[in-house]
């Protein structure tokens, strides 16, 4: 408990996803400003995507509750699922950063499109600049591919345009170009 000491929040509930596995998460609450709050409801034209952690703690999770599992990736993944964001909140204040979301769960193109189709606005995601867990992208080249990714792939279906000669390792949220509602 002594991660909600650092962060400086109360437990008040657990995780209220259904699903088969028993899942660990923690609900919590605190105090955020309103102004700043509605201030990062969606981005403005220009903006840069800054991720602060790399992407496939989905896929490297499924590894292991499968039985393949990518010891570095793993360790790597586990280590930042456990940590606190607040450097990347601190940074993200001092830059005057105009959006925010967690990507877990939801997949970073699907998180994306929601905040996106409000404004009509479009992304361009550049695929070799995206982060990856080490593991994460073999186990989607090798098949190994979570229900939620296909969930997260119907969802940005309409959306997601890739361009031609990008490789696509088991799904488009992985490398992808020109995306978003006005593509």
């Amino acid at each position: 408990m002594e991660i909600f000491k650092q962060a400086g929040v109360a437990l008040v509930g657990g995780h209220s996803v259904k699903d088969d596995e028993i899942k660990l998460g923690f609900a919590i609450t605190g105090v955020i400003n309103p102004a700043v709050a509605a201030a990062l409801e969606k981005p403005n034209a220009g903006d840069a995507l800054i991720l602060t952690k790399p992407l496939g703690t989905g896929v490297l999770s499924f590894c292991r509750q499968i039985g393949r599992d990518y010891p570095a990736g793993m360790t790597a993944a586990e280590i930042s699922m456990a940590a606190l964001n607040r450097a990347a909140a601190e940074a993200m204040k001092e830059a005057g950063a105009s959006a925010c979301t967690d990507i877990t769960g939801f997949g970073l193109f699907a998180h994306l499109l929601r905040m996106l189709r409000p404004g009509k606005l479009g992304a361009e995601i550049f695929a070799d600049a995206l982060p990856a867990f080490d593991g994460a992208l073999d186990a989607l080249r090798k098949g190994v591919i979570p229900g939620a990714i296909e969930r997260n792939r119907e969802y940005v279906a309409d959306a997601l345009h890739i361009a031609s000669g990008v490789e696509e390792p088991g799904g488009p949220w992985i490398r992808c170009a020109n995306f978003g509602a006005d593509y």
